[in-house]
């Protein structure tokens, strides 16, 4: 059975719900970073769950990696003692992977904005085979009376662990827009994409699927609805790789240059609303994007019999006129929406 079918297999026994917007917003922040890290680290398939069994579960050659997100303002660090004892309430959710997914759970991991504290010593990654041995018994204890356990599995204690980010509740933004920033000068360092606009539709995406409360999925569901996959992400990177902001302008406005019929005002209001789609487009707008698919078949099915590119441009704004989604919309901005889905065309065709 595919990870995914799995996990869809199991109703949830306990989701986040609603969350204060900082956490949330912490919470996303950490799963993007978790997020660019799988995508770098190799390009083996991959699915990132938002708030589905756990905060976050990566899926990954059939292993599942739950990832437990806990934020303090009030404590200066998790304690073996805290932990095993005032939050002990914490491993119980985290041991219900194992009792569900005992052959397919290959870690489960703590993650937090403050250190943990384990043996006397302050550390940012670490282990619960780490903790004294009195305090490993104290909390293995706990989990079995409360899930009524003969025995406990093993495993956990080898596979729990704990791991402090870097990002802060306190102006995380800025953080998380500085990694998001490096990365994208590293897989497509010739783009001249705001990477501030496409971190805005990805966190967009990630709130949409945590806040997505419908627990009763099949797999092919649960990977679309409360996840990203590589293969989506790759199709963004591809993207921002492909279309160019300053070589696309450069054409449309060669384009434009030909067009007697237009005025200079006209070719203004044209080029500031396709900056103003491109940006859409790829920060993940709900609308644009789905304007941008309505027009593609239609610009595709013009493309090959158009005389001139503005030509196809006026036959696909008078085809479009038919729909009722693309009412309201002024002619400069259908435009711009159209010539980016000729881009698109243009480059498939190639």
């Amino acid at each position: 059975m595919d990870i995914a079918d799995l996990l869809a297999s199991v109703q949830p026994s306990n989701t986040s719900g609603a969350l204060a917007k900082d956490r949330l917003d912490f919470q996303g922040h950490w799963a993007i970073t978790l997020l660019l890290d799988e995508y770098k680290a190799s390009a083996d398939p991959f699915v990132i769950l938002f708030d589905y069994h756990d905060d976050v579960v990566l899926l990954k050659n059939d292993k599942a990696y739950f990832y437990q997100v806990k934020t303090s303002t009030t404590e200066s660090s998790w304690t073996e003692k805290k932990l095993t004892g005032t939050y002990k309430k914490y491993f119980f959710t985290i041991y219900e992977h194992l009792i569900n997914f005992a052959k397919n759970t290959e870690s489960l991991c703590m993650v937090s904005n403050i250190p943990f504290e384990i043996n006397h010593a302050l550390v940012q990654d670490g282990h619960l085979k780490s903790f004294a041995q009195d305090s490993i018994n104290k909390l293995t204890e706990s989990i079995k009376k409360h899930h009524q356990l003969a025995e406990i599995d093993k495993r956990f204690i080898e596979i729990m662990s704990f791991k402090v980010t870097p990002l802060s509740l306190d102006g995380d933004d800025a953080h998380i827009e500085g990694i998001f920033a490096e990365f994208i000068r590293e897989v497509a360092p010739d783009s001249d994409i705001d990477p501030y606009v496409v971190l805005g539709g990805l966190c967009r995406y990630i709130a949409k699927r945590n806040n997505f409360d419908n627990i009763t999925l099949t797999g092919k569901e649960l990977k679309s609805k409360k996840g990203i996959s590589r293969e989506a992400f790759s199709a963004l990177i591809k993207q921002i790789n492909e279309v160019r902001m300053r070589d696309a302008i450069r054409e449309l406005k060669n384009i434009l240059n030909s067009e007697s019929e237009l005025t200079l005002k006209e070719k203004d209001d044209i080029e500031r609303q396709f900056v103003i789609v491109y940006n859409e487009l790829l920060s993940g707008n709900r609308f644009t994007l789905t304007l941008h698919k309505t027009l593609i078949p239609i610009t595709d099915n013009i493309y090959a019999h158009s005389p001139t590119c503005f030509a196809l441009l006026q036959d696909v704004l008078t085809e479009a006129a038919n729909s009722a989604v693309f009412s309201g919309l002024s002619d400069a901005y259908m435009y711009a929406l159209i010539f980016f889905s000729y881009l698109c065309v243009k480059r498939e065709t190639k």
